[in-house]
């Protein structure tokens, strides 16, 4: 059964959010829209059709809508709404179009007059932005972590000032803990893995005391809160995470001119700016160091 779009006559595309693993957050607007669409543009069919299995309700036309699909889908997906079909988006777990390509599915949609709506529900990032417990007006959401160290370091700098979320696959959870203690030790990091289902865990503190409260386990769904650190910016104009982490290294032995080579070689800095900026850090601090 087709639920309308505005009078123009033309197709409604509803995003409908779906439970990160408890199936008692499914809300009353979330199983209408669910039972009420033509055709479900999805991320895995086989996840969205054990969810609808799981409810009780009939499937409809079931699209596979993801990065490696959305190109030919969308075509698809337009020509239903062009018929004034009822479509909904819907992700694996949590509100789709965030972090995923449902996104250019609304911008497609909207630009050609259909009708385009949401209902709230479940989201991972700011239900772990409440169990991290950060004091914080504001955040940044980064969606998954950058791979390189020079980009992860960018991201981690940003965390001082202000809280970070981020997504995390399981299996890179422990090496990404690792870079992002080498790159600032004394961060605050939350990791919320399995939010909402039976084994939920919630781990805070540095990102090595994470790492090895994680152990060897390499599984569920996890998002990351990192920051903000509460320090006070280092007045010299370069990141602060970059004069802390050369001065990390000098104070484990490495020459400082090196490590400010290494450090600006890797964030695409000036080495002589940096090492001037961590004397400038020391004497402010009232400490020495090699040269």
């Amino acid at each position: 059964m087709s639920e309308p779009g505005p009078d123009h006559g033309l197709g409604t595309l509803t995003l409908v959010p779906t439970p990160l693993g408890n199936l008692g957050d499914v809300s009353e607007r979330m199983r209408s829209s669910l039972a009420g669409a033509d055709v479900a543009a999805c991320e895995d069919t086989r996840v969205t059709r054990r969810l609808y299995a799981a409810l009780g309700i009939s499937a409809p036309r079931l699209v596979a809508y993801s990065e490696h699909t959305h190109a030919r889908a969308i075509d698809e997906l337009l020509g239903h709404l062009d018929r004034g079909a009822h479509v909904i988006a819907v992700a694996d777990a949590g509100m789709p179009a965030i972090s995923d390509p449902g996104a250019r599915l609304v911008a497609a949609a909207r630009s050609r007059g259909h009708h385009v709506t949401a209902i709230p529900g479940p989201s991972s990032v700011p239900l772990a932005i409440a169990l991290a417990g950060v004091a914080s007006t504001r955040f940044c959401f980064v969606g998954f972590l950058p791979r390189t160290r020079s980009d992860l370091a960018r991201v981690v700098g940003e965390a001082a000032d202000q809280p970070i979320v981020a997504f995390e696959s399981p299996r890179r959870l422990a090496r990404t803990l690792e870079a992002i203690a080498e790159v600032d030790p004394e961060l605050p990091v939350v990791a919320c893995r399995e939010l909402s289902k039976l084994h939920e865990t919630v781990l805070t503190g540095t990102a090595a005391q994470v790492r090895a409260a994680l152990g060897d386990e390499e599984r569920g769904e996890v998002t990351l809160v990192l920051g903000p650190s509460g320090r006070a910016p280092i007045a010299s104009g370069l990141p602060d995470h970059a004069v802390r982490l050369a001065a990390g290294m000098a104070a484990e032995g490495v020459h400082l001119k090196a490590a400010c080579r290494l450090v600006a070689g890797e964030l695409g800095l000036s080495a002589r700016g940096l090492y001037n900026a961590v004397i400038a850090a020391r004497d402010d601090d009232g400490t020495r160091g090699d040269s």
